[in-house]
């Protein structure tokens, strides 16, 4: 196992003969030059739930992918060492004022060794790292035919940020069935359905949103009463 994790290590590594100096970026842009809101706002809210900066890290190699309501992520530390995690967020509900709050809650579990050597041999084997941005394809799709994912990619020379969109019901491309089945296995080897249901059960709000569906937690009397004020 330690072999083929180093000679995976080495593949992710080859490309990379300039280490030690600053990351190019390549990251999504408007017509003005200025980065597009997707990514300035990442950048923020990255910060919000304490995660890494990337382009700023001195990791090897760093693959962050944002899904709904979570992060998973696996990287390689200078001493050839693969780690990883997983980050749940939520963020607080105002039930009387019907708006979000500044408050966010997170937390995040570090995934088994194996799961990350998994996670980083699928980035491989897939190619993740060569699967183009969305924004560069050019095919035409509405927001509502599917949902966007963003994959973070480094190694020592260059950063990348590329939004993905998936699943098309009417899109087969290859690239599309690619970075469904990432997301789907990555999601698997990180547990991120077990990992969700244990940190709602320590969420400190009555009520959550993660920009969607709004979630909240009663008591049995609570709930009573409130379908008592309903019904009159």
């Amino acid at each position: 196992m330690k072999k083929t994790t180093t000679l995976l290590i080495l593949l992710f590594l080859a490309s990379s003969s300039l280490w030690g100096q600053k990351r190019q970026l390549h990251i999504p842009s408007n017509k003005d030059g200025n980065p597009k809101s997707s990514y300035s706002f990442n950048t923020e809210f990255s910060k919000r739930i304490a995660l890494s900066s990337i382009p700023k890290s001195d990791n090897l190699y760093h693959c962050r992918l944002w899904i709904y309501r979570q992060i998973i992520e696996v990287w390689v530390k200078p001493t050839k060492v693969v780690s990883g995690l997983i980050t749940s967020w939520t963020q607080e509900y105002d039930q009387i004022k019907e708006e979000r709050t500044e408050n966010y809650f997170y937390k995040s579990y570090e995934l088994d060794s194996n799961k990350s050597v998994q996670i980083l041999k699928l980035i491989d084997s897939l190619k993740i790292n060569g699967i183009p941005d969305i924004h560069f394809s050019g095919r035409f799709r509405s927001i509502a035919d599917g949902t966007d994912y963003i994959i973070e990619t480094a190694n020592e020379t260059e950063y990348n940020y590329r939004t993905y969109w998936t699943p098309a019901i009417t899109d087969t491309t290859q690239e599309s069935v690619i970075i469904s089945n990432f997301i789907e296995e990555a999601s698997r080897l990180a547990n991120a359905s077990e990992n969700w249901d244990k940190f709602t059960k320590v969420i400190p709000y009555k009520c959550y949103t993660n920009g969607g569906v709004i979630a909240c937690v009663y008591t049995e009397e609570e709930y009573r009463k409130m379908q008592n004020e309903n019904n009159h």
